[in-house]
């Protein structure tokens, strides 16, 4: 089920761009041994912001290496093909429209990107 409690006006490309890398990665890096990969995506809006969930039950990230994930060509593994500039775009991009993203993860469960983004009031 959809629910939208209001309005969201925003830049499509660049909210295209931070969803695609941030779920592509999700799925990306899941666990193929878990019983049940899954990715799980909620959204709450509002007239101020929309807050976006994503989360996954994939490997999760080291956790001395979650404060270098948004630097330019740091890959926190080794076992799967990528550049290390997902995370970096997703970042910059968030900059740019004013949103802000939070990582939770633990190594071999899972990872979960909470962003909120500000509600661009129509001109």
């Amino acid at each position: 089920m959809y629910m939208w409690s209001s309005p969201f006006r925003c830049d499509a490309f660049r909210l295209s761009v931070i969803l695609n890398n941030l779920i592509s990665n999700a799925v990306k890096y899941q666990r193929m041994e878990e019983p049940n990969p899954n990715v799980k995506l909620s959204a709450v809006v509002t007239e101020k912001e929309a807050t976006i969930h994503i989360e996954d039950n994939g490997v999760g990230i080291i956790e001395e290496h979650l404060n270098k994930i948004f630097q330019i060509f740091f890959r926190s593994t080794d076992f799967k093909n990528g550049l290390g500039i997902g995370l970096y775009i997703v970042k910059e991009a968030l900059t740019r429209i004013g949103g802000e993203i939070f990582v939770v993860s633990e190594y071999g469960k899972g990872t979960s990107f909470t962003l909120t983004i500000p509600n661009q009031p129509q001109v």
